[in-house]
């Protein structure tokens, strides 16, 4: 119950509509664009991407954890921890983005993170 009232709240929340924000740094880079930096600066950019992704992330499970906190003032009392990052490595946090933007060469680096961020496990608290 309480995934259906949180997707309803995400679905309808600002939240919902990433294209709606002008998203800035290197998250906000397609991903060709990101893979010719990637190809002449590996490592630097890989550094920035990792930093960048790791904020947004976080960013993403605060948003989260406010949203939860004001569904279950609402409605019932379950505490979900959204995409559990704890043993989230960078070299994991790069391959993916690597394999994604081979895949998805239009799509923005942003997406790439936001894909990882949903694969991850969630925990009951």
């Amino acid at each position: 119950m309480i995934k259906f009232i949180i997707a309803t709240a995400l679905t309808l929340s600002p939240l919902a509509s990433a294209q709606a924000y002008d998203i800035k740094g290197i998250g906000g880079l397609s991903c060709a664009a990101w893979t010719q930096h990637y190809r002449h600066y590996p490592q630097a950019t890989r550094d920035q991407t990792v930093d960048w992704a790791e904020g947004y992330m976080a960013a993403l499970s605060r948003s989260l954890d406010v949203l939860q906190a004001a569904v279950n003032t609402v409605a019932v009392s379950n505490s979900i921890t959204f995409g559990n990052t704890h043993n989230l490595q960078p070299d994991h946090i790069d391959k993916h983005i690597r394999q994604y933007c081979t895949i998805y060469p239009l799509a923005n680096i942003f997406e790439a993170i936001e894909v990882l961020y949903n694969s991850l496990p969630q925990t009951a608290e």
